[in-house]
């Protein structure tokens, strides 16, 4: 079983392994919605209580469609959006709101920290640019400006821990999340740098720790939760990590070379590669699942976000109308517009940028407007804006000799078969997808698996996996 702690929802999936067959299945994935809080100073907020009681919902609803015998669920994962910082009391319970990835609170925060030791310096340390999006600088922002409840603070956890914290009682964190709570992680070390949380006046003893590989088995479902759940109790618990990295695990990526981009909320493409690593400033660094290999990522921050925007804020979908219809409708519109969009120009910066720009100030932008223009022109110069971002990301992959020969697309957006003739024109790359449709959740099931050692090689997982052309690249 994976539970993948999401942005928009809380996913759960029961994945079926048939070593002997050579067969992965996907039983039932299940989903239960999740509130996002926007302010207008870029703070991006949720309700920490509500993972817990949104993944319990959909594990018993998952339980109960499938029928399955809670007996045969053999291990349980966990991924989650990732850095989102939880904060916790002595008793384990949140002191405020779960801050989010995308949240912008720490931006001077930033610029302090760059101005202090030079940007060389601060890669050579981080693997990555300074940006709001790591968690520690919006911990130095929280022990500033939230002074009274980070004192008060026993733990803090990134959502997915917070999540095994509460179904097992242990409080760890796995390295690739580490690694997003820059700069205090210590790459070469694979600890927390005490020396730089003490310049900054943070306690080390409220980071998580051990930092574990991700298949990590770090405990057993606690009874209590156990019997809300109908699981068995001490049913093993995997750290897991960020979704991401879980959902490229979900499309078989398990090698050097291997090219995946999620299309979701945000849209993340990521190239796996082998030591040592070739690091640009201009995308996101990580390490892989497994030992030796490594991931950068062109992480553009506002893409699926975008379109959901766009059909509930400008053209005012009502809430009785399925999204996908209204989606669908959308799509046959725009097909019947070319390419360019009548003229306009679109900018998908609507809350900053990550890759390739980096710049937490940077804005949207619809440019080029008239009278003639009509909703389906819009819509298709927001979906090429973002093929575009993803175009000047592919420049940096391609000066870092890392250019993929296709890419692997998964998650939601993979439905709109414009947006990927569009992406795949627009980057000169055939798109392909697993036939097997598996999300975040089941790629944290899949980690529960390897912790398991149900299978054994990471090269084993990929002979489980085939793929289906969705789109080449039209020269015209």
């Amino acid at each position: 079983m994976g539970v993948d702690v999401g942005t928009s929802s809380v996913k759960v999936s029961i994945i079926e392994i048939n070593e002997k067959d050579r067969t992965l299945k996907q039983i039932i994935e299940t989903s239960v919605p999740l509130k996002v809080i926007y302010d207008e100073f870029g703070r991006v907020e949720q309700d920490p209580s509500e993972y817990l009681k949104a993944t319990f919902t959909a594990v018993k609803k998952a339980l109960k469609l499938s029928r399955i015998r809670t007996e045969n669920i053999m291990g349980i994962g966990v991924s989650a959006q990732c850095p989102t910082l939880v904060l916790l009391d002595h008793k384990g319970n949140p002191l405020c709101n779960a801050i989010l990835y995308m949240d912008r609170r720490s931006e001077d925060v930033c610029q302090e920290v760059l101005k202090k030791f030079g940007s060389e310096r601060l890669f050579k340390l981080t693997k990555n640019v300074a940006d709001p999006y790591f968690a520690g600088y919006k911990l130095i922002w929280l022990a500033r400006n939230m002074k009274s409840i980070y004192e008060k603070s026993s733990v803090i956890l990134s959502a997915g821990q917070f999540l095994v914290y509460k179904l097992t009682g242990t409080k760890c964190i796995d390295r690739i999340t580490a690694c997003t709570f820059a700069p205090f992680y210590d790459w070469d070390k694979n600890s927390w740098s005490v020396d730089l949380l003490d310049e900054f006046g943070l306690s080390f003893k409220k980071l998580p720790y051990p930092i574990y590989p991700p298949y990590k088995i770090v405990g057993g479902l606690s009874s209590e939760v156990a019997s809300k759940l109908k699981l068995r109790s001490g049913t093993p618990v995997a750290i897991g990590t960020c979704d991401a990295q879980a959902g490229a695990l979900a499309s078989g990526a398990t090698s050097e070379g291997d090219s995946i981009m999620i299309c979701g909320t945000t849209h993340l493409w990521e190239v796996i590669q082998s030591y040592p690593p070739k690091f640009a400033k201009h995308l996101l660094n990580a390490p892989y699942i497994f030992p030796n290999l490594y991931l950068s990522a062109a992480a553009l921050l506002t893409t699926g976000a975008i379109i959901e925007w766009f059909t509930k804020k400008i053209i005012l979908v009502k809430k009785y109308l399925p999204v996908q219809d209204v989606l669908k409708q959308l799509e046959e519109e725009a097909r019947n517009v070319s390419p360019g969009s009548g003229g306009l120009i679109a900018l998908p910066y609507f809350m900053g940028e990550r890759s390739p720009i980096w710049d937490p100030y940077a804005r949207g932008l619809i440019l080029g407007l008239t009278l003639k223009h009509e909703r389906a022109h819009i819509y298709r110069a927001l979906l090429e804006g973002v093929a575009f971002a993803l175009k000047s990301c592919k420049e940096i992959f391609d000066f870092m000799g890392l250019t993929p020969k296709e890419i692997i697309a998964i998650n939601g957006a993979v439905k709109n078969k414009l947006w990927m003739e569009i992406i795949s024109n627009t980057l000169g790359l055939p798109i392909k997808a697993p036939r097997i449709k598996l999300s975040s959740a089941s790629g944290a099931a899949l980690l529960a698996g390897y912790g398991l050692r149900i299978f054994k090689d990471p090269k084993d997982l990929k002979k489980y996996f085939s793929y289906e052309m969705l789109v080449e690249p039209n020269e015209k």
